[in-house]
């Protein structure tokens, strides 16, 4: 865990806003890079963050409003599990064209556009999901909360 700096004395409670807060900042930041530049890497990488801050929510959840954290949770989870079900269509594409190179056979090239076809309808998908987050009132919220946080030490 990188850029996440708690000293000793910060209760625990403080420590779960800061925590959740880098999480939330570092799933902006990944989704900012891939409304950016639309890549199976950035995918890949966004995919990760969001099961962090969704993880992380887990353990620390007491500490927050509970309306207001489910309703990230839950959000987290189905981006989660969009942005999966993304991915898997770039994994499935990679391996066709692996194993029709490895093992010299033709795959129909309309199974390839099919499966090109599904990635571009669902990467749109994706990115409007991905927008709704970002200008999602209860990011909002949370990120003021930890803020408030801040300002009473």
């Amino acid at each position: 865990m990188k850029n996440i700096k708690l000293k000793k004395k910060e209760s625990f409670n403080k420590a779960a806003f800061i925590f959740i807060y880098k999480k939330n900042k570092a799933v902006i930041n990944l989704i900012n890079k891939y409304l950016r530049k639309d890549s199976i890497e950035n995918l890949h990488y966004l995919r990760i963050g969001i099961r962090r801050l969704r993880y992380s929510m887990e353990l620390f959840y007491s500490f927050f409003d509970y309306k207001l954290v489910m309703n990230i949770y839950n959000t987290a989870k189905y981006l989660q599990d969009l942005v999966g079900a993304g991915r898997d269509l770039d994994v499935i594409k990679l391996k066709l064209e692996k194993y029709q190179e490895e093992n010299n056979i033709n795959i129909p090239i309309t199974l390839f556009e099919k499966i090109e076809s599904d990635i571009k309808y669902h990467r749109k998908n994706i990115k409007r999901e991905l927008r709704k987050f970002l200008n999602s009132k209860d990011i909002k919220k949370l990120l003021l909360k930890n803020i408030e946080v801040k300002n009473e030490t």
